[in-house]
């Protein structure tokens, strides 16, 4: 493994800088925090003149945003990057559907030493993962329907099209997802995280605990109780009592 991987800190906060610097000295002897910035034009300068290999990001900062250095560089950054933010529930979806990394303030230890030793592989290794930001910032421009999953299904990485999910199931932890060309997958989210991360206007549609349907892909539904939706590739599922008027209204509207 390379020593001397060549870090850059941006926050707006100092206090949160002096933080994650420190602990970074204490915990991550890999890394050498070369400086900081708290802005992000700021940042852009120092990344051009001193070319880091890794970048700590927060996203929430005033005038722009994280996201915005992000798109400053493009999808084929000149380096690694782990975000870091407070709880921001849609900034934290974008980045989780797109399978990058990112640490939750206040930063734990533990989240912060497995974040920095993948970072750092993916350094040494020079694997590119260009298509993981490519993703985030598609994702951060599109709404739900056009927006772009990332799946690990072994050792294969699936970038996957909402608008090409039928339909999802719970599998506990998981989330079963069946595609329109009859491929099934199983991904490390749980259905409330999906149900947060689409919003109102999308076709996705959470019809009971266990289930999320494309009601793009409905082939009928009955009114009656109990409320039963048959989809495209004729799979069956029973709609909530308790959802259930929400969900005939949602349905009529497409007529």
């Amino acid at each position: 493994m390379i020593d001397n991987i060549r870090a850059i800190l941006v926050d707006d906060e100092l206090n949160s800088i002096e933080v994650l610097k420190s602990l970074i000295a204490m915990n991550c002897p890999q890394l050498e925090v070369i400086d900081s910035a708290q802005s992000v034009s700021d940042a852009i300068q120092k990344i051009e003149l001193l070319k880091p290999d890794l970048v700590f990001l927060d996203i929430q900062m005033p005038r722009a945003s994280g996201f915005d250095l992000l798109k400053h560089f493009g999808s084929d950054l000149p380096f690694q990057l782990i975000f870091v933010t407070s709880y921001d529930q849609f900034a934290l979806s974008a980045i989780k559907f797109s399978a990058l990394d990112y640490l939750l303030k206040p930063v734990d230890v533990v989240e912060l030493k497995e974040a920095v030793n993948k970072a750092i592989e993916k350094v040494t290794s020079e694997k590119s993962v260009a298509y993981l930001y490519e993703t985030l910032l598609d994702n951060l421009n599109s709404t739900t329907i056009n927006q772009s999953i990332v799946v690990h299904d072994r050792d294969h990485v699936n970038v996957v099209r909402m608008a090409d999910i039928i339909y999802m199931e719970s599998e506990g932890r998981y989330s079963k997802l069946v595609l329109v060309d009859g491929k099934t997958l199983i991904v490390a989210r749980t259905l409330k995280e999906f149900e947060d991360y689409i919003n109102e206007k999308s076709p996705l549609l959470r019809i009971n605990k266990s289930t999320i349907i494309n009601v793009n892909y409905l082939k009928s539904y009955s009114k009656g109780e109990p409320c039963i939706i048959e989809m495209n590739l004729g799979a069956t599922f029973e709609v909530s009592r308790r959802r259930k008027q929400d969900i005939l209204q949602r349905l009529k509207n497409l007529n």
